[in-house]
This record gives structure tokens, sequence and C-alpha cells, in this order.
């Protein structure tokens, strides 16, 4: 299982253009929502 730290690091230095806007909306996403809905953010 990958920590959801190194997932989010990935995240960040990725160049893939779904990972970028996902980049430029984290600001706008408070913390609790995001932990809990990361990994179907991304899997969806």
């Amino acid at each position: 299982m990958i920590k959801p730290a190194l997932r989010l690091r990935t995240i960040l230095n990725s160049e893939n253009p779904k990972m970028i806007e996902i980049k430029k909306n984290l600001s706008k996403i408070p913390e609790f929502v995001f932990r809990n809905n990361l990994d179907e953010f991304i899997d969806s």
C-alpha cells in the first residue's frame, strides 16, 4: 500500500495533465475532504 504522503509527492511531481489540473485545484480543497477523497479522485 502506498503511503498518502508518497502518493501526494508523486502527484505533485507529475507532468501528467490530469495531475497538473489536480495541483491547480489542491489549494481549493478543504483538507478533510482532500484526505478522504484523494484515492477516489485519482482513480476516477
